[in-house]
């Protein structure tokens, strides 16, 4: 989705026109919108967990009159779920390595890719690890409303 909205894609532009660099209240708008994403994520988790743990499908759905939600739901929807060995997967429309073949379609560049990700999870887990979660936190949502 993020990749979307930097690229202002139609798919995902009214779910984050709420925050935009002079809106009001940002930090709220912002947990409205991950509390959303939350929910379409629980919704994988619970049924991937059902279908291991009583062998069963089980599918759920989330009724909701939020047109934004709704957008982003239809933007990347469920393919389909996979059991195998023990564990589930979901396979969306669009999978994260799609997207970045997308991008970088010449072998040369997987390295780039692989380093770059390996690079933010070292630099993500050094900033948690020297300044403690909680002022990580502080510290982006005080940057997000200076923007």
């Amino acid at each position: 989705m993020c990749y979307w909205y930097l690229n202002d894609d139609c798919r995902v532009s009214n779910f984050f026109a709420a925050v935009q660099p002079n809106t009001n209240e940002k930090i709220q708008k912002i947990k409205g919108m991950t509390w959303n994403l939350l929910h379409l994520r629980n919704l994988e988790m619970m049924m991937t967990e059902e279908n291991l743990t009583y062998a069963k499908v089980s599918l759920h759905y989330l009724i909701t009159s939020d047109k934004r939600l709704v957008e982003i739901q239809k933007a990347n929807p469920i393919k389909r779920m996979v059991t195998s060995g023990g564990s589930a997967h979901v396979l969306r429309k669009f999978e994260i390595p799609n997207l970045i073949n997308e991008l970088y379609c010449e072998a040369e560049n997987e390295t780039k890719i692989q380093e770059f990700f390996q690079d933010t999870r070292e630099n993500r887990n050094k900033v948690k690890n020297l300044n403690g979660i909680d002022k990580v936190i502080i510290s982006l949502e005080k940057e997000l409303l200076n923007i």
